[in-house]
C-alpha cells in the first residue's frame, strides 16, 4: 500500500496574500472547549465555545503587508495543509504583538476569528 501524506508543506493565505511559511502551522479541530470536573459522586466535564484560530510561522520578505496584518479586524486566513484538508478562519484578527525575529527573518502570527469551517 502507497503511502499517504499526512504532513509537510502547507500554505497559508492572509486575504488572498500568500505567506511564506516555514513550518509551525496550527489550526483547531473543534470549537469546543471542555473541562473536567471530578467529584465524589463521578466525574463530569463542562463544555464552552473555543475561539477558532491559526497560529503560523512564516518569514518576512521586502515589500510584506505589514500594515495589512497589523490592523485588519475582519481578515480571512485560509490554511491549505499538506495532507489535502482546507481551514478557514473568517472575520480574523492579529491576537498577539507579532514580533519579527532579524536575525532569522521569521515572525510567529496568532489569528483569531469570528469563524473557523473545515472545507
Amino acid at each position: 500500500m502507497a503511502g499517504r501524506k499526512v504532513g509537510g508543506t502547507s500554505f497559508v493565505k492572509v486575504d488572498g496574500v500568500q505567506l511564506s511559511v516555514t513550518g509551525g502551522h496550527e489550526v483547531p479541530l473543534t470549537d469546543k472547549e471542555r473541562e473536567g470536573v471530578a467529584t465524589s459522586a463521578g466525574n463530569y466535564y463542562t463544555e464552552k465555545d473555543g475561539l477558532p484560530y491559526v497560529n503560523v510561522e512564516a518569514v518576512l520578505p521586502p515589500g510584506f503587508p505589514i500594515k495589512k496584518i497589523v490592523e485588519g479586524d475582519s481578515m480571512t486566513i485560509t490554511s491549505e495543509l499538506a495532507n489535502g484538508m482546507t481551514y478557514v478562519l473568517s472575520g480574523a484578527w492579529l491576537k498577539n504583538r507579532a514580533a519579527y525575529n532579524a536575525e532569522d527573518g521569521k515572525v510567529k502570527f496568532e489569528f483569531e476569528g469570528a469563524n473557523g469551517k473545515w472545507l
